[in-house]
């Protein structure tokens, strides 16, 4: 009766070992990157939220714009948000305007765009928390340049997330 195993099992155990490293270490990176679209789709919706619910509850106009330096509109949506009291409607921060929130900027693994109707760089809400006759959606291209997700705002400023179909297109949107 022999004890332990032969060299061609060992051999054979740790081939199947490393099968299924490799399998894991893929699978891991993978879920790393949904998950960072994902955090990102979670802190565009709050930003969104936070803007239309303080509009409605300080009864005035209050804009979401992209903002490099955290004081002023400008730069690109991947480097961060910030939502304002816009009381001149003009869509940027000036003497006159009070800055709520600040949101950080996103992975730069990925890129963030908006497209209005109305053809501006920002997410105006009046009093009454409704977006300014406007449509517009958000969507975030994973650094792979695939289409990860989009939020879609309506003009009741209600936002909504649609994810690809199995082609990997939302509309017509692309990266």
């Amino acid at each position: 009766m022999r004890k332990g195993l032969s060299l061609l099992e060992m051999l054979f155990v740790i081939a199947i070992m490393c099968i299924l490293v490799a399998l894991a270490a893929t699978q891991r990176g993978l879920f790393l990157t949904k998950s960072k679209d994902e955090v990102i789709r979670s802190k565009l919706l709050r930003a969104i939220d936070v803007a239309r619910s303080e509009s409605a509850l300080l009864g005035v106009n209050i804009s979401l714009c992209p903002s490099k330096d955290h004081m002023n509109c400008g730069g690109e949506w991947n480097d961060g948000q910030v939502v304002f009291i816009d009381s001149d409607l003009s869509g940027t921060i000036n003497g006159k305007e009070h800055v709520l929130y600040v949101f950080d900027a996103h992975s730069r693994d990925g890129s963030l765009y908006w497209r209005s109707a109305l053809h501006r760089n920002y997410l105006m809400f009046s009093p009454a928390g409704m977006s300014y006759g406007e449509d517009g959606t958000f969507w975030y291209c994973s650094g792979k340049r695939k289409l990860a997700w989009a939020i879609k705002v309506n003009q009741a400023g209600r936002a909504r997330v649609v994810y690809p179909d199995y082609n990997g297109k939302i509309d017509s949107l692309g990266c």
